[in-house]
C-alpha cells in the first residue's frame, strides 16, 4: 500500500495541490511506482481495457438473455438497439458494483495504494463539499430548466399515490447516487489520479475529460454538441477535484445533476429517458437549444453554463493560490 507524499494542508485538512506550473501534482496520489511496475498512463490504459471488456461481457450476456426471452427479435435485428428503461436500469445495477470492484482491485493490487487516497477520505468538511456540489448543480439545472420551460409547448405534473411516489423517489435516489458515485470514482478518482503521475494537472484534467466524453459517445441521441458538453462538465469536475483533492464535491454535483434532470424534470439524462415528476412537452425547436434526444445536456444553454463554471473554478483556484498559507 502506497503512502501519500508530504504536502502542506489547509485548515480544513485538505492538501494544497498547487506546485510548480506545468508539473504533476503529488499531493493526493501514491508515490511514483518502483521500477518494473506500470506507470500512471499505463495503469489507466490497462484499467480502461479491462473496463471495456467487462462492459462487453455484460452486454453480450444481456443480449443472450433478451434473445432467449424474445426470439422474435432476430427477425428485426435493428430492434436490439432499442432499450427499455427497465433494461438500462438492470444493466446499471449489474455494471455499477462490478465497476466499483474493478477500481478497488486495481487500486489495491496494481497501484498498491489505499482506496481512500482516490479522494474518499472523510476529512473535515467533506459533507459540506458534497452539499456545495449539490447546490451548484441545482443552480445550473435551474438555469437550464428555465430555458426549457420558456420553449416548451406545455408542462404538467404527474399524479400518483403517495406510496408509489415515495418508492419511485427512493429508487431514483439510489440509482442516481450509484451512477454518480461510480463515474466519479472511475474518472475523477482512478483515471485522473494515475494520470497525474506522468503529466501536469491541466493535461490530466483534459485527458480525463476526453475519456469521460468517449465513455458517453454511444449514449442514445448523442450529437457533437452533446459530447462537447460532456467534455466540459468532465473538465469542470476535474478542476474542482484538483483544487480540493477530494471527490465529494463532484459526487454531490453529479448525483444532483442527474436527479434533478431526470426525476424532477422528466428529461433525458445523457440520452436515457427517465419517468419523472414534471412532464414537459417537447416542441420542434432545434436540438442546439433543446438538446434533442440527448436532453438539455446537449444544448447551447448547457454549454454556456458549463463555460461559466469552468471560468469560476479557474479564477477561484487562482485566488486560493494567492492566499497566505495560514488562511487556506
Amino acid at each position: 500500500m502506497g503512502s501519500a507524499a508530504p504536502t502542506s494542508a489547509g485548515g480544513d485538512g485538505i492538501p494544497d495541490l498547487e506546485q510548480h506550473p506545468g508539473q504533476p501534482s503529488t499531493a493526493w496520489i501514491a508515490p511514483e511506482s518502483p521500477s518494473g511496475r506500470p506507470r500512471g498512463w499505463q495503469r489507466v490504459g490497462l484499467f480502461l481495457l479491462t473496463f471495456l471488456g467487462l462492459n462487453l461481457l455484460v452486454g453480450v450476456a444481456y443480449l443472450a438473455i433478451r434473445l432467449a426471452a424474445e426470439p422474435g427479435l432476430l427477425e428485426d435485428p435493428s430492434s436490439l438497439a432499442h432499450f427499455e428503461e427497465s433494461h438500462l436500469v438492470a444493466l446499471l445495477l449489474v455494471l455499477e458494483p462490478l465497476t466499483v470492484g474493478l477500481v478497488i482491485f486495481f487500486r489495491r493490487f496494481l497501484d498498491h495504494a489505499s482506496v481512500e487516497s482516490l479522494g474518499l477520505a472523510r476529512h473535515t468538511g467533506w459533507v459540506r463539499r458534497a452539499a456545495t456540489g449539490a447546490l451548484h448543480a441545482t443552480l445550473v439545472m435551474a438555469v437550464i430548466s428555465a430555458a426549457v420551460f420558456a420553449t416548451a409547448p406545455g408542462i404538467a405534473i404527474t399524479h400518483e399515490p403517495a406510496a408509489s411516489f415515495a418508492l419511485r423517489l427512493l429508487w431514483y435516489v439510489a440509482l442516481f447516487a450509484a451512477v454518480g458515485f461510480t463515474e466519479e470514482f472511475v474518472v475523477r478518482g482512478y483515471v485522473l489520479r494515475n494520470l497525474l503521475l506522468d503529466v501536469s494537472e491541466r493535461t490530466a484534467a483534459v485527458i480525463s475529460a476526453l475519456i469521460f466524453a468517449v465513455l458517453h459517445a454511444a449514449n442514445p441521441g448523442v450529437e457533437p454538441l452533446a459530447l462537447l458538453n460532456v467534455f466540459l462538465v468532465g473538465a469542470y469536475l476535474a478542476l474542482v477535484t484538483l483544487r480540493d483533492g477530494s471527490l465529494w464535491y463532484p459526487i454531490g454535483f453529479h448525483f444532483t445533476w442527474n436527479f434533478v434532470l431526470g426525476f424532477v424534470l422528466s428529461l433525458p439524462v445523457s440520452g436515457v429517458p427517465v419517468q419523472g415528476t414534471v412532464v414537459i412537452e417537447r416542441g420542434g425547436e432545434p436540438s442546439i437549444f433543446s438538446g434533442g434526444r440527448f436532453g438539455p445536456e446537449g444544448s447551447l444553454v448547457c454549454s454556456a453554463a458549463l463555460l461559466v463554471l469552468i471560468a469560476w473554478v479557474t479564477r477561484a483556484g487562482r485566488s486560493r493560490r494567492e492566499k497566505p498559507e495560514i488562511l487556506r
